[in-house]
């Protein structure tokens, strides 16, 4: 009803997020990255300064959650192609995202006892997508990812994860953000681990990602530089909720299935994707690699059937 929406607009989301260099009171023996957030007070989290897709994309999760079966949601997805309702399901998604990545973060796991988790339906359309998607691998990591940024890295830190099954070689990774092409970077407090000027961004990743797992396989060798720069394309991942604070870490995306974790080193100005993963080609200017990923972005918001 009319009543109802102008209620729901008139809601404000406050929700706070910042990097945390203890370990999570809720998962003591976590040994990564953490970031610390607010958790949200509106579930689903409308607000008045919303856009009207971002509302609409958050409307819909909320319903499929609420009424649809994961079940009755996969055998739909898994009929679609590339058509005019994944597309616009991309739309929606892209933008929902983009508003606000630590939010939709924080309500993708916030109802997870009550309802059918979030993340699976969200999950399921970037898998979908790499399917069917003509351009599917940029395509699945533009929807899949919370940030893109061109980065330059300021310092690694290595270490070995005992509590991790398989992939043990850590590496805890600050950089610099030189161009944000996606997203918010997170904030900062009173941060033990990286102190460097903002914006930036602290971020983990393992080596063993690239070695066996589904991926082929492009060398032990490889690993990111400092004072190197490339373009990188992250996903927040949930870590634990404790009384009112929930905790994330930050990682290059893997759900795509990039080669390199979507990781792509800058050398004399031009973009190295090695396997052509984006279409871009192996080696692109990176202004024409910004007009280029500027252009598809563009698309897949500005969809209409």
């Amino acid at each position: 009803t009319l009543s109802f929406l102008i209620l729901v607009f008139a809601l404000l989301v406050n929700i706070n997020t910042k990097a945390y260099s203890q370990t999570p009171p809720c998962f003591p023996e976590y040994q990564g990255l953490a970031y610390q957030m607010d958790d949200i007070v509106n579930c689903p989290p409308y607000n008045s300064n919303m856009p009207l897709d971002v509302f609409i994309g958050y409307l819909a999760l909320d319903s499929l959650s609420k009424y649809s079966s994961l079940n009755d949601y996969h055998t739909f997805i898994n009929r679609q192609s590339f058509n005019d309702t994944i597309r616009t399901m991309m739309r929606y998604i892209y933008k929902t995202v983009e508003y606000n990545p630590y939010i939709f973060l924080n309500y993708m796991y916030h109802n997870k006892d009550f309802c059918n988790p979030i993340d699976e339906y969200y999950y399921g359309l970037i898998d979908r997508v790499l399917i069917e998607s003509p351009n599917s691998l940029l395509d699945a990591s533009l929807i899949a990812s919370f940030i893109i940024a061109k980065v330059s890295i300021d310092s690694i830190y290595c270490y070995m994860d005992t509590n991790a099954v398989w992939a043990k070689t850590s590496r805890l990774v600050s950089a610099s953000i030189d161009t944000l092409l996606k997203g918010t970077p997170p904030t900062y407090d009173n941060v033990q681990f990286f102190i460097q000027p903002q914006p930036r961004i602290d971020f983990e990743y393992a080596r063993e990602w690239f070695l066996n797992d589904g991926y082929d396989t492009i060398g032990s060798s490889f690993d990111l530089e400092k004072n190197k720069s490339y373009i990188i394309f992250f996903e927040c991942r949930f870590v634990c909720r404790s009384d009112s604070s929930d905790y994330y870490t930050i990682f290059p995306i893997r759900c795509s299935k990039s080669k390199t974790a979507c990781m792509f080193p800058i050398v004399n100005g031009n973009v190295i994707d090695s396997h052509n993963e984006l279409g871009f080609g192996t080696s692109v200017n990176l202004n024409t690699f910004y007009t280029l990923l500027a252009n598809r972005i563009n698309a897949i918001k500005n969809y209409t059937p």
